[in-house]
């Protein structure tokens, strides 16, 4: 788990039971946690300054009887730095 970053975005992503929380950092890293177990899940690196802004999306299938893949999870991002990722 990484060390308590200064946060400046957060995004919160819900499919069914599945609870995830994005942070934005400072030092421009994307925080993945699982909010029912309390677990970091993943970092994403790449911007050279601050997360500004992030969004999640789901894209995969959405039948009642398909079950979730996080696969299928898309989280785009907007930084200091004037870029995307």
């Amino acid at each position: 788990t990484p060390q308590c970053p200064e946060v400046r975005s957060l995004s919160v992503f819900q499919h069914g039971s599945i609870s995830y929380l994005i942070l934005g950092t400072r030092d421009g890293k994307l925080l993945v946690y699982d909010t029912t177990t309390t677990k970091f899940i993943k970092k994403f690196v790449g911007h050279r300054s601050t997360v500004l802004c992030s969004t999640v999306r789901y894209l995969g299938p959405h039948y009642d009887n398909e079950p979730f893949n996080p696969k299928y999870i898309s989280i785009v991002s907007g930084g200091k730095d004037k870029t995307g990722k």
